[in-house]
């Protein structure tokens, strides 16, 4: 076998440092007139290379997207001819245009064509349904084909034949395009608890002398909307500021009030203030008489 032949058929094992190897090879045999089917089988080498370096690059650029690309929130509801919500659902638009992250303002959109992909989708009506196609296309070259065949979904008594299929093909879309890239889905109740809103509670109970009874009410929640309904109803930083002073200036039981202070809620902290400066000034305006308040303490709600 021709020498140039041989070589260029070592290198199969390591393409990607010896993908310009392979054309100098071939631009080697062209000057030295090798015969046309050796010739052929260096091409052929070239284009095994070149497949390989493709695929590579596919791989790598899948891996950075997903690595990067958010689970998506559902926030469409889908509901019955009474107004109930039978399910939620992410659709397309709502897929391409979430941010990446708090940090990363990139919509989806945007990351797909940062790590070199194009798509394209194609629905074939067929006897029983309908079947849809996506296929994801990178910029060197190698691309993924994702398929899916779906029953026409249930039609309802608002609903026409164009509207059936319509809704069909729009489910289709979404899936096989979620499936080619990997995109995973999450109702928007479920959403987990991130980093940004724990942050958040750390920055109100710092104003906090005690903080264990909301402590022990905020290890226990687990969506991200209880979470945030969680903040929005706990005493405030303000809040615990103007307590802090209240406590400077007369002779209560810290521990005790702030215990009280963290049952209340964003609707009665203003009032068990109110109270505890009318104890104050009770005690201010009545030398050695200990100011006293009747607080209740009222339970945490997260619900």
């Amino acid at each position: 076998m021709n020498e140039a032949l041989v070589q260029a058929d070592n290198m199969n094992e390591n393409s990607k440092e010896n993908e310009l190897s392979v054309d100098r090879f071939i631009e080697t045999a062209l000057n030295k007139d090798l015969d046309i089917e050796k010739l052929k089988q260096l091409i052929m080498l070239k284009r095994e290379v070149d497949k390989d370096m493709a695929k590579k690059a596919f791989d790598e650029a899948m891996s950075k997207f997903q690595s990067k690309c958010p689970i998506i929130k559902k926030t469409r509801e889908v509901k019955n001819k009474d107004g109930k919500v039978l399910y939620k659902t992410a659709p397309m638009e709502s897929i391409m245009m979430q941010n990446v992250s708090e940090t990363d303002r990139r919509t989806v959109k945007e990351l797909i064509t940062d790590c070199g992909f194009s798509y394209m989708i194609e629905t074939k009506s067929e006897e029983t349904g309908l079947l849809v196609t996506c296929v994801i296309t990178h910029k060197d070259g190698h691309s993924k084909l994702s398929e899916i065949k779906l029953p026409l979904i249930t039609q309802t008594s608002m609903m026409s034949d164009a509207q059936q299929m319509v809704g069909t093909r729009t489910m289709g879309m979404r899936i096989a395009f979620s499936d080619a890239f990997g995109i995973m889905t999450i109702d928007e109740d479920m959403e987990s608890v991130s980093t940004v809103l724990q942050d958040k509670y750390g920055e109100i109970v710092s104003h906090y002398k005690y903080h264990n009874y909301v402590d022990s009410i905020e290890v226990q929640i687990e969506t991200a909307k209880a979470y945030k309904q969680f903040l929005a109803t706990i005493p405030s930083a303000e809040s615990a500021d103007e307590l802090t002073e209240i406590l400077k200036s007369g002779k209560f039981n810290e521990a005790k009030t702030w215990e009280v202070f963290q049952g209340q809620n964003i609707n009665t902290v203003k009032d068990f203030l109110s109270k505890l400066r009318a104890g104050l000034q009770a005690q201010q305006t009545n030398t050695g008489k200990q100011g006293s308040t009747n607080l209740d303490k009222p339970k945490q709600s997260i619900s």
